[in-house]
């Protein structure tokens, strides 16, 4: 369920706690270094916990306007906000545990379940273990790019700008790994819009305060 006083304001989806997670026994160093925004060789098919984030083409404020720590959104913005929730809707297996729309972009944690077996209330978190495969049907990069070519082709006849980017090219991601990362990648997400003022992405802050989120992210490693 999505919470706010009306469905027009705060686009953050209902988070649920993070219950009894299966984490496999993998080390760290399993993990490639970083050398682009892609993990090397990880299966992004696998089920498990990503937390994505999309910015707008060259950061424009297209989505609303936050006043007061509430969230109007415009028509771009409803439409964007459909299009993620039909990412789901549309896909056996997938599910948008939490979102929030800011004016210029967006994050969410998108779950797969697909083959994963979990009992009712379980939420699965990504495993750690490299894999061969490269992107291909299913994975999360393939239903990024189906979730933005869908709200840009809609946008795009709304602004009647067929054709115009309405992302930026690339996207950033974080496979979680951990039930303690979770939980606080869900109070970041809800919390985000109090955070606008100071937000990295706010082309009007002059003033940028230093975001815990780098500090969680960084801290989320799978336990031995």
């Amino acid at each position: 369920m999505l919470t706010g006083r009306s469905p027009e304001l705060v686009s953050v989806l209902s988070l649920s706690p993070c219950m009894k997670v299966r984490l496999p026994a993998m080390q760290d160093d399993s993990l490639p270094k970083r050398r682009s925004i892609r993990l090397r060789g990880y299966d992004y098919s696998l089920p498990g916990a990503y937390f994505l984030t999309l910015c707008a083409h060259q950061r424009e404020i297209l989505f609303g306007e936050i006043v007061k720590g509430q969230l109007t959104l415009n028509q771009f913005g409803r439409t964007v906000r459909e299009e993620l929730l039909r990412t789901a809707e549309l896909r056996a297996g997938v599910q948008i545990e939490c979102f929030v729309i800011m004016p210029n972009h967006i994050h969410f944690v998108l779950v797969l379940h697909k083959t994963l077996q979990s009992k009712a209330g379980d939420l699965p978190v990504a495993p750690t273990a490299r894999s061969p495969r490269g992107p291909g049907s299913g994975t999360v990069g393939a239903i990024i790019a189906q979730f933005k070519a869908a709200s840009a082709r809609r946008v795009n006849q709304l602004r009647g700008t067929l054709g115009a980017p309405l992302w930026q090219r690339n996207y950033y991601e974080h496979v979680i790994r951990t039930p303690k990362a979770f939980a606080q990648i869900q109070r970041y997400i809800a919390e985000n819009l109090l955070r606008w003022a100071y937000d990295h992405e706010n082309p009007a802050c002059d003033r940028k305060e230093a975001d815990d989120l780098h500090s969680i992210l960084s801290a989320d490693k799978p336990q031995p």
